[in-house]
């Protein structure tokens, strides 16, 4: 079972009703819409003027990553065995071929906290190029629809498309957005479903206890 965070770890988040709202109003409507069927075939992603990255380089742990992470947290399991599609003209990425530290953030065009939380993803990327890779995994969402967010919200890191939900069905996902933390050797260390991130440094500071990133509080 992969590591939930421990009662009170989070506790000031959870005394903003507002937020937390949110969050289980995400959860509400992803009930309501139902998933995807197998039977309705994925749109394909042409070559796309896209202002992502592309995703080839993530099957490479990034340059700077510390070599090994701290000591295990919960229980590591492999991702699932999935190939995706990148959103920069759809080539395939085998999910099971990244190599952290990795932040993978699920997300969604119509998902609402799904697009406070892209620019803090962002930001994250700018401020730990080199040492963690971010990875957007666009869910149950027109790929040039995708694109054209990621272009208005001045998005960059690499993002995956999932039309069918597989990533969310295959982790037993509950809550959009989530944010996966992958090690260097590929494993599912953390999940996080609670109220969207606000800014970096909560984000920072959750990848530094499951991955060992150094976190630096960086002001602006």
């Amino acid at each position: 079972m992969i590591d939930q965070p421990r009662a009170g770890e989070r506790a000031l988040r959870w005394r903003l009703p507002r937020r937390m709202l949110a969050a289980l109003a995400v959860t509400a409507a992803l009930l309501a819409v139902g998933c995807t069927s197998q039977d309705d075939p994925a749109p394909e992603v042409p070559p796309l003027d896209s202002p992502l990255a592309d995703c080839a380089e993530l099957t490479i742990p990034p340059a700077q990553a510390p070599e090994a992470p701290p000591a295990a947290t919960g229980d590591p399991r492999p991702l699932p065995e999935l190939t995706l599609t990148c959103l920069t003209g759809g080539e395939p990425f085998h999910l099971a071929e990244l190599r952290g530290p990795a932040v993978v953030n699920v997300w969604a065009t119509w998902c609402r906290p799904c697009l406070t939380e892209l620019p803090v993803m962002q930001r994250y990327a700018d401020q730990y190029a080199g040492q963690v890779h971010v990875v957007g995994v666009a869910t149950r969402s027109d790929p040039a629809a995708a694109v054209e967010l990621a272009r208005e919200l001045e998005l960059r890191f690499p993002s995956l498309h999932d039309y069918h939900e597989e990533l969310f069905g295959k982790l037993g996902l509950f809550a959009m957005p989530s944010t996966l933390l992958i090690d260097h050797t590929g494993q599912l260390r953390y999940v996080y479903q609670q109220v969207p991130f606000q800014d970096e440094h909560e984000l920072a500071e959750l990848v530094e206890q499951h991955l060992g990133v150094a976190s630096g509080r960086v002001e602006g």
